[in-house]
C-alpha cells in the first residue's frame, strides 16, 4: 500500500508540471484500496501538503475530508510565509 501512495504523490506532483499525469490520478483516486487518510499522513510527513492539495483541488478527485485536511495545512503555510516576509 506504501507504494501506491508514494506513487500516487509522485503522479500528482508530476501533474503541476504540466505532464499529463492527471489520468493515472484519477485511476488510483478510483482504486477501492486507496486509503485517503494515509495520503494525507504522507503528504503531511513528507511536507507535500500544500502541493497534493493545488492539485487535488483542481482535478476534484478527492473526498472532502482530504481537501479539508490539505487546505488547512495550505492556509497554514501560506500564512507562515507572509510573517516570514
Amino acid at each position: 500500500m506504501e507504494y501506491l501512495i508514494r506513487d500516487f504523490a509522485a503522479s500528482c506532483l508530476r501533474a503541476r508540471h504540466g505532464e499529463p499525469a492527471l489520468p493515472a490520478i484519477r485511476e488510483t483516486a478510483k482504486r477501492p484500496d486507496i486509503d485517503w487518510g494515509a495520503v494525507v499522513d504522507f503528504a503531511l510527513d513528507e511536507a507535500l501538503g500544500p502541493l497534493l492539495f493545488d492539485v487535488l483541488l483542481v482535478a476534484g478527485i478527492a473526498p472532502a475530508g482530504v481537501l479539508q485536511a490539505l487546505r488547512e495545512k495550505y492556509n497554514y503555510m501560506a500564512r507562515r510565509n507572509l510573517l516570514l516576509q
